[in-house]
């Protein structure tokens, strides 16, 4: 494994919740991971249009997502279809499982256990194609 880029966070309010969204970039092995906390549907949107402009494989990082509503989930569809690069998504077993099980998105979006499963399997595609779950995918 490559040493990791720290990259980029920013960190916007959230004057509802009085915290913060936050978003954050990261390179290891060729493979862009965009890290979302407390995110909302346009703090999303814009880190899926950043990533995307990249070029580079993506791994979105929901491991501290426990919900996603509609918004979301159209935003990581239309982001896996206008995407240059192969695009998955990496979060804990059980807590987004089953809405991806529910609306069949792991068939549509590469879904891995670990951002560390997802950037293995993305960095072997780095040349193209289409990365499909690990056996250990949730």
């Amino acid at each position: 494994m490559s040493p990791r880029s720290e990259g980029t966070r920013c960190e916007l309010p959230d004057r509802k919740r009085k915290s913060s969204l936050a978003c954050t970039f990261a390179e290891r092995d060729g493979v862009l991971i965009a890290g979302v906390r407390g995110a909302n549907a346009h703090v999303l949107k814009a880190m899926l249009d950043r990533a995307n402009r990249d070029g580079r494989p993506v791994v979105v990082d929901l491991q501290e997502t426990s919900y996603i509503d509609s918004t979301g989930l159209h935003l990581l569809v239309k982001a896996h279809g206008t995407s240059r690069a192969p695009l998955a998504v990496a979060f804990t077993p059980d807590l987004l499982s089953r809405i991806f099980s529910v609306l069949s998105l792991q068939d549509l979006i590469a879904v891995y256990p670990s951002v560390d499963a997802a950037v293995k399997a993305l960095s072997r595609t780095n040349g193209g194609g289409t990365p499909h779950a690990s056996p250990e995918s949730p």
